[in-house]
């Protein structure tokens, strides 16, 4: 059954450099352009994709990410928000700027500790993954996670370490991923997305086929507007409106 686990898109933190874990920071309007061309693409694949279940962070940057790949798909899969995929807290470095403030602090020191996050991976792993991966294993359809950088690498990690030895294989396509080799954690820009085929076996073990690593085709054609206007928070009411005026 196909994995997608998908990075949220871009930020108004991201792009003024803030250290943003659990603060809960807008899509820019290029961040939620980049969430419409996801799910667009993810749409249009062929053969087609079929989610059976969306899972994201309830953060809004995952969970708006979330909300254009559902509305995409005719029909919509159920979408389910959940505290324990959020990123990492930074703790006092929260809402700090890299360049500024925020620079000389050792982020490791003062932020949720990692095995705390792999605890909250291997929760919904169990809780939520493994029980769709097994009602869905053999209708066709697929899962979508949507969450965040550090996340997603502690999610992918916590996956590989419920295989059996050899049980983590990749495809020509994602060894060919620029950067990429076996046994480094993957990356993810924003949107981007890891894809593999998953496969629950006795004991609830896990065989992955990693197929694509960072996959951002369906930005190559998007461009940020300028003037600051891609770099501005995402007005939802104004897009609705220019869509009405549109239609009038």
């Amino acid at each position: 059954m196909k994995l997608l686990l998908i990075r949220h898109g871009e930020t108004v933190d991201n792009v003024a450099s803030i250290w943003a874990g659990v603060r809960d920071s807008a899509l820019t309007s290029h961040g939620a352009l980049q969430a419409s061309h996801l799910g667009a693409a993810l749409s249009a694949r062929s053969p087609p994709l079929s989610p059976a279940h969306v899972f994201s962070s309830d953060l809004q940057r995952a969970a708006k990410t979330a909300q254009a790949c559902v509305s995409s798909f005719d029909p919509q899969p159920p979408h389910t928000k959940l505290v324990v995929l959020r990123e990492r807290d930074f703790g006092p470095l929260e809402g700090k700027s890299f360049r500024g403030e925020g620079a000389t602090t050792d982020a490791e020191a003062v932020a949720e500790p990692r095995e705390a996050m792999r605890a909250r991976a291997d929760a919904f792993i169990t809780e939520h993954l493994i029980p769709a991966l097994k009602t869905h294993a053999k209708d066709g359809t697929c899962i979508l996670v949507v969450s965040h950088g550090i996340m997603l690498a502690t999610l992918f990690t916590a996956l590989t370490m419920r295989a059996p030895r050899g049980g983590v294989t990749y495809t020509p396509s994602a060894l060919s991923t620029e950067g990429f080799v076996p046994g480094v954690l993957p990356w993810w820009g924003n949107t981007a997305y890891l894809e593999c085929e998953v496969r629950v076996e006795e004991g609830d073990k896990l065989r992955l086929e990693v197929d694509k690593i960072n996959e951002m085709g369906h930005l190559a054609n998007v461009r940020k507007a300028g003037g600051g206007i891609g770099n501005a928070t995402y007005d939802e009411k104004q897009t609705k409106m220019d869509m009405f005026l549109k239609k009038a």
